[in-house]
């Protein structure tokens, strides 16, 4: 179970540990978080992106966000595939279509980049404004580096980022029960691992 527990070496030789103690005591913990997980992934299916009235694709959200353009793609396109309308994607299927392309698309070791990818993806479902932040930011950096086209580029731009900023404004609801949300299923996991 990446990144959810300590990393566990069983020695096929000589004194094994209880092997099956080891797993029935992790799955006793997960459970005791899959409730509050069951919730943050509610709440991400509650939270649309509507990329039709955004000033990018589905592809450079994934871009935007860090992830390499090979893994865009096929994190779009399983974002794009399962999503009821292509163009109305939620936070869910976006966090899915991230792990889907990190599970069967990555080219690296295993190691920083891939931990750094996958603490990506699970900000997309654990914290969509810092996700959605995280974009406009860069969004706006590229912009700026655009910004020798004129005002024609720069009255397109401020376009952008105001409908970026109306789908963050909208998220602000959402924001607070988030947090609570997080804090308790760290505190619940905390004294699981205990």
């Amino acid at each position: 179970m990446r990144s959810l527990t300590d990393k566990e070496v069983i020695k096929h030789v000589g004194d094994v540990r209880n092997f099956r103690t080891w797993w029935e005591e992790l799955l006793a913990q997960v459970e005791l978080v899959a409730d509050d997980l069951f919730e943050f992934i509610r709440d991400a299916q509650d939270i649309e992106l509507d990329f039709s009235e955004l000033p990018f694709t589905v592809t450079e959200f994934y871009t935007l966000l860090g992830f390499p353009d090979y893994l865009s793609e096929r994190a779009a396109g399983d974002a794009e595939a399962n999503a009821v309308s292509p163009f109305e994607i939620d936070m869910w299927t976006l966090h899915s279509g991230a792990t889907y392309a990190l599970t069967h698309f990555f080219q690296g070791k295993e190691g920083a980049s891939l931990d750094q990818y996958v603490r990506i993806a699970n900000d997309i479902l654990f914290n969509p404004e810092g996700t959605i932040e995280r974009v406009e930011q860069e969004y706006e950096q590229q912009l700026e580096s655009e910004s020798d086209d004129g005002a024609q580029a720069s009255l397109a731009g401020e376009r952008a980022l105001a409908s970026i900023e109306r789908v963050s404004d909208d998220l602000q609801e959402k924001v607070d029960q988030f947090e609570e949300r997080e804090d308790a299923l760290r505190e619940r996991f905390q004294e699981a691992m205990c």
